[in-house]
């Protein structure tokens, strides 16, 4: 989180990031597009209707790319880096302040109304969410670089992980049951249960030494991994009750989890063109 990054930087970044949601458009639009001629469903000429429609469904979190607003938000984050980098630590201190009452205070709300307000804006625009674990991350890596160990940090990570799912399965079952809030974690980022949980996690992480290199190779497939594994959820689907909260969220995330895993590093070993194509940021 140091000082010097340029705006030459941050539009180089949005330009890798635009050219990888364009490829996955293109081959998701031309697929059904073609799937769907084949069957009898449509023509071959909606192809670029479906650019378009599959494009903005990126953006608003619709259809089958509707994860991919990650991108539009990481987009929105590299804009505003240069002059993040060059804050000072206070400064930092204050704005991340500042996103974690905004987000308590959206939270609380939320539960007061029976819904997610943060349903009202898409996930590619709730900046004050992906500003506030952005600043996060500078925040407290200074801290585990003093060393922390794995046994305290993991159970840290338990303790938090058993607290964040048990207010989401309260506060969605209970305060907020009208969307079925439980079974959306996405509207929990800016709880203050998950904040906590996401440092518990990061600590953890950094004292399983994430330098060696089998950590390394790990990490290089997470992005793969994140932008994948929608398709690998629609396949899993057909042999897992997904949208079942005791299964979706204990069997079938780590099934969905491990698959992605293998089938990028499959790619990446395999087609190194595809994964770089696709995969790397």
């Amino acid at each position: 989180m140091g000082g010097g990054v340029t705006y030459s930087y941050s539009i180089r970044k949005i330009k890798q990031l635009a050219a990888v949601l364009i490829r996955w458009v293109l081959v998701i639009s031309f697929c059904i597009g073609v799937g769907g001629y084949v069957f009898g469903a449509e023509e071959l000429i909606a192809i670029p209707k479906l650019f378009l429609s599959t494009f903005k469904g990126t953006l608003l979190q619709r259809g089958l790319l509707s994860h991919c607003w990650f991108l539009w938000s990481l987009s929105f984050i590299y804009i505003l880096l240069p002059t993040l980098s060059r804050l000072s630590m206070s400064r930092k201190r204050l704005i991340f302040g500042v996103t974690v009452s905004l987000g308590l205070l959206v939270h609380i709300f939320s539960c007061v109304v029976g819904m997610p307000l943060e349903a009202l804006v898409p996930q590619a625009f709730r900046i004050w969410i992906w500003l506030e674990y952005f600043l996060l991350g500078g925040l407290i890596y200074p801290l585990c670089k003093k060393g922390v160990r794995v046994w305290t940090s993991g159970m840290f990570l338990a303790v938090s992980t058993i607290v964040a799912v048990g207010w989401q399965l309260f506060a969605g079952s209970f305060l907020m049951p009208e969307t079925a809030c439980a079974a959306h974690a996405e509207y929990f980022y800016d709880s203050v249960t998950c904040v906590v949980w996401c440092s518990a996690l990061f600590v953890f992480v950094e004292a399983l030494r994430p330098s060696r290199k089998p950590w390394i190779h790990l990490a290089s497939l997470t992005m793969g991994v994140y932008l994948f594994h929608k398709l690998v959820i629609c396949f899993a689907g057909c042999f897992i009750p997904l949208d079942d909260v005791v299964w979706g969220s204990s069997v079938g995330f780590l099934a969905v989890l491990f698959s992605s895993f293998v089938l990028v590093g499959i790619i990446k070993k395999l087609i190194p063109n595809v994964f770089d194509s696709f995969c790397r940021l």
